[in-house]
């Protein structure tokens, strides 16, 4: 879960408050060129939950992804909050992807997780990861439940063994994530 907290903290940094309604975020799903999607298909096979954690996104990958939501920013004239928002979102997919594609989580994993979580997590998750956020950010402790404990019962709810934990609890926070980032990015 430890992978989680470091995911949501790494992508929180990118977001401020909202602007204007912005629109067409698919932009940032398309548009790659070959290598670079040949880059994203290697750094999925072989995703790193250790090194994600401690580092964040490789170099290259953030150069990738730098890239792209600053042309789609442009061809679609959003606002400086909204490209935050919309590099959180991929950055936020990049990792859900790696969690479901680099077979540290089976399909009945990742069946059992989607069945689990209810609208109502998703509005705790983001509320809790909000407040983290908030707490890293000015070095304070958090003021309510910790994200950790949050997601511990979202894994135990799904029935996901416990070797896979780690990988869970970045699929739930992935998720949760670039939900979260989707509805700013549209508010922004």
């Amino acid at each position: 879960m430890r992978l989680f907290v470091a995911l949501t903290v790494a992508t929180l940094p990118c977001v401020g408050a909202p602007v204007r309604a912005a629109e067409n975020l698919d932009c940032v799903d398309s548009g790659y060129n070959a290598p670079d999607q040949a880059r994203f298909g290697s750094f999925v096979k072989g995703f790193d939950l250790v090194a994600w954690a401690a580092q964040g996104p490789p170099a290259d990958i953030m150069q990738i992804l730098t890239t792209r939501v600053s042309d789609c920013a442009k061809s679609n004239g959003w606002s400086e909050a909204a490209a935050r928002y919309a590099m959180a979102f991929k950055m936020a997919r990049v990792g859900l992807a790696g969690a479901e594609g680099s077979g540290l989580l089976n399909a009945n994993d990742l069946a059992a997780l989607r069945k689990s979580i209810t609208p109502a997590d998703f509005e705790k998750g983001k509320f809790l990861f909000g407040q983290m956020s908030a707490a890293h950010r000015s070095g304070a402790k958090m003021p309510s439940e910790s994200p950790d404990m949050f997601v511990g019962r979202l894994i135990m709810r799904s029935g996901v063994p416990a070797e896979r934990a780690t990988a869970a609890g970045a699929w739930i926070g992935a998720t949760i994530m670039s939900t979260h980032f989707a509805e700013l990015f549209g508010a922004a």
